[in-house]
């Protein structure tokens, strides 16, 4: 058998191809992208919350090795006896709090917290903004309730832990 024995034949299948028919929006549709939306919103407060937490942990790192410094340096030149010694445990202390400040790294968090909190209201938003439209000028609902998902799924999958 070669190329040339191979017969296509245009016509029948184009008489068979079928009009493409929208897929309602029904009750239950909406439901699901009511849910949709009300996972997006809770997600939404979650990362919200954790960002808030990570600015507060952040700001208990940071206010002390910037205070520490200016106290310590005037409280030291006050005091004559043991100078060396005062000055090496200010110092060890506010190297602790830096490399604690540095490995748990709380400001970069929060910042992602807050960028995902702010994605998941955006696809709240969008979902919001659809339903709030009358149904005839709504979009198709298979190619909205895809991309949703589709931007949900991928939110999920990168977000980052709380």
């Amino acid at each position: 058998m070669s190329i040339s024995d191979i017969k296509i034949d245009i016509d029948s299948t184009s008489s068979e191809d079928k009009i493409r028919e929208e897929q309602p929006w029904d009750t239950k549709s909406e439901q699901f992208i009511q849910d949709l939306k009300l996972s997006c919103d809770q997600i939404s407060k979650m990362f919200n919350l954790a960002g808030r937490k990570a600015k507060k942990k952040y700001n208990l790192l940071a206010i002390p090795t910037i205070i520490l410094p200016l106290v310590c340096s005037v409280v030291i030149n006050k005091i004559e006896n043991n100078k060396d010694l005062i000055n090496s445990v200010l110092l060890c202390i506010i190297g602790i709090i830096n490399g604690l400040s540095t490995f748990f790294n709380f400001g970069k968090k929060m910042i992602i917290f807050n960028e995902y909190s702010g994605k998941y209201t955006e696809l709240s938003n969008i979902i919001s903004l659809e339903l709030a439209k009358p149904k005839k000028y709504r979009i198709d609902l298979d190619i909205f309730l895809e991309r949703i998902t589709i931007k949900k799924q991928y939110l999920d999958s990168n977000a980052p832990y709380i």
